[in-house]
């Protein structure tokens, strides 16, 4: 089962190559580039040749005429969901109470289940009993809506029987802390106060890092609070302290809009979206958060 506070994951060949694709995309990239990031974050330049071969292999990149190379552009319903956490409170809209319940079919085997399980977590579900899930009923989409967007993390083809329902029963005398401690709020909001902390510290200091200090640190602690906003449950105010996601979230904004320019003056030959900060929506990383300390 997927764990939201479990740190991020290792920073890899693999990995640096699709977030730097990610961010520059439709940009492409001369191999000459590719390799002076990798020396950037100690990644050897055969390392990140082999890793340049296997993605093109998988069709996950391509090389154009000139020998750069580039992401293809797929559909990545995954990717969109991550991209999503830069609208935040957007995605929500005021809670009335009730709750939204997602019950698993008993014929659903242990694969399919454990995709819709991801799904799950992804989209601020938890497990209430054996097959069923619970979240609050404050998300900014309707249950189609909300169906269609776990049917495309699960895939359409996945075999997985499900069904979403509104619910107002679920609240029994003495149950409500019982499901608040379903989501840990307690290690939610001690992990967003250290990230808004950590994130200030970088941001007062970025003027007096070294030109690669300064770009390990954008890409590491800015797709370290991606992360954390990406799996954010979006529960109400009745049950967290919004404004702590608030802050961050514009913390964040600020923090790309500061590192994009850096990457675009040291690469050129990239057209920079965001800046590269650990973009690929994975769930379970073990980066350290740079040391900034005064």
């Amino acid at each position: 089962m997927i764990n939201p506070d479990q740190p991020q994951r290792p920073l890899t060949a693999k990995n640096l190559l699709l977030d730097l694709m990610r961010a520059s995309a439709p940009g492409v990239w001369p191999v000459k580039e590719l390799i002076e990031v990798g020396r950037i974050f100690g990644i050897n330049e055969n390392a990140l040749r082999v890793n340049i071969t296997r993605l093109v292999s998988k069709g996950l990149l391509e090389q154009d005429e000139r020998g750069r190379y580039r992401l293809l552009d797929t559909h990545d319903p995954l990717r969109e969901w991550l991209h999503r956490w830069h609208q935040g409170e957007a995605r929500v809209v005021p809670w009335q109470g009730d709750w939204l319940t997602l019950s698993v079919s008993p014929t659903v085997g242990s694969k399919h289940l454990k995709n819709i399980e991801q799904a799950c977590m992804r989209l601020g579900f938890r497990q209430l009993w054996q097959r069923q899930w619970l979240r609050p009923n404050n998300l900014a989409i309707d249950l189609h809506q909300l169906s269609a967007q776990i049917f495309s993390l699960v895939g359409e083809d996945a075999g997985c029987e499900f069904m979403l329902a509104e619910s107002n029963n679920i609240i029994l005398p003495g149950t409500m802390p019982a499901l608040e401690s379903l989501w840990s709020i307690d290690r939610i909001e001690a992990n967003y106060r250290q990230h808004i902390n950590v994130l200030q510290q970088s941001i007062n200091t970025l003027a007096d890092k070294s030109a690669d200090e300064l770009l390990r640190d954008t890409f590491i602690l800015g797709g370290e609070v991606i992360h954390l906003l990406s799996l954010d449950p979006l529960l109400p105010e009745a049950l967290f302290d919004v404004s702590l996601r608030q802050q961050l979230t514009q913390l964040m904004k600020e923090y790309d809009q500061m590192g994009k320019p850096y990457w675009v003056e040291r690469f050129q030959s990239s057209l920079f979206n965001l800046s590269p900060s650990h973009i690929q929506p994975s769930l379970q990383r073990s980066v350290p958060l740079p040391n900034l300390a005064l």
